[in-house]
């Protein structure tokens, strides 16, 4: 899928000061409830990309709120919950979430004119 960044690693909230640890951005062509493009972090890059192609490892859920976050990692590269979770930690301290792996592709990662169900709901129809 492609992932947009808009959170480079490194840069500086812009509100909250602290420095985002880890490339966040947003799958593109993929609808989050909200209207805007799914949110998602991307993990195990070393430097910020404007767009890169990753794939999905799996949705941090959040049962309160209907932003759920895709976590991308390019090819080659595994992750355990406990590393995901880590990495997020900067971001969902702050929120009950949940990590839910996937152990086939992320339904998200179709042609954009078919991703038009939110992230949850298509994980659903995987499970």
């Amino acid at each position: 899928m492609e992932v947009r960044g808009d959170r480079p690693l490194g840069s500086q909230h812009p509100e909250l000061g602290f420095a985002y640890p880890v490339d966040s951005g947003f799958a593109h062509g993929v609808s989050a409830p909200d209207g805007d493009e799914l949110d998602s972090y991307v993990l195990g890059v070393p430097e910020p990309r404007q767009r890169r192609l990753a794939r999905c490892i799996a949705v941090v859920h959040r049962p309160d709120d209907d932003d759920d976050k895709l976590v991308v990692v390019p090819d080659g590269v595994q992750m355990s919950d406990a590393e995901i979770r880590q990495l997020t930690h900067f971001q969902e301290q702050y929120f009950d979430s949940t990590i839910r792996p996937l152990s086939s592709p992320c339904p998200c990662a179709a042609p954009p004119r078919e991703a038009t169900r939110p992230a949850a709901a298509q994980l659903e129809t995987t499970r």
